[in-house]
């Protein structure tokens, strides 16, 4: 952002070098600056504080649209993509074993789409339920993230792996409970209100 000085004005004061300046911040940014902030030139990045976590996305100078602006046909092709890259295991860097039934998928869209995976893969689990903590330690097997599940159905978990990728699913009168339930445990908020309509 660009810095600017703002001085202290009192009509009794004569000098104007005495006067503190206070720094401010213009609202727009410039169009030519280009955020940089993800790259790490010849060093990998220390881990986050809580507190950096939100502030990535925020330093870089992107902004959030709002839902009026978001180009439909954009967002399918995209849905589109995501389906694709749920089919291509041999790109996924995590393993989710699901009460003996394992499902190659992707770090950084589990991390996207639920804050509990995303909890459980950066560590930061405090905020979590023990029993959560329990059911989702993860640990390593062939270079790969696994997670093992045992609170959900293979063809329940299936179902929600879908939705993270593509943002739809199989919704029928015998699974919405167990989807809507799967939802709420793994933090999943738009399939929670997908579930619940």
């Amino acid at each position: 952002m660009d810095s600017t000085t703002t001085a202290f004005h009192n009509d009794n004061d004569d000098d104007d070098s005495q006067r503190p300046k206070v720094p401010t911040f213009s609202a727009e940014r410039r169009t030519t600056e280009t955020p940089d902030q993800f790259v790490y030139k010849n060093r990998l990045p220390t881990n986050p504080t809580n507190n950096q976590q939100g502030q990535w996305f925020k330093n870089t100078g992107y902004k959030q649209t709002n839902n009026a602006h978001y180009n439909v046909k954009l967002l399918s092709d995209l849905a589109g993509d995501f389906s694709h890259l749920l089919n291509r295991t041999d790109i996924s860097d995590c393993w989710l074993n699901v009460n003996g039934t394992y499902m190659a998928v992707h770090r950084c869209i589990l991390a996207a789409r639920s804050s509990t995976f995303s909890a459980i893969m950066s560590g930061n689990d405090s905020r979590l339920s023990p029993d959560t903590i329990k059911e989702l330690q993860p640990s390593e097997k062939n270079d790969k993230l696994e997670i093992s599940i045992t609170k959900a159905s293979p063809e329940i978990m299936k179902q929600v792996i879908i939705f993270m990728y593509t943002t739809e699913c199989e919704l029928n009168e015998t699974n919405a409970y167990d989807l809507h339930e799967a939802a709420g445990r793994y933090g999943i908020k738009s399939l929670k209100n997908y579930t619940a309509e």
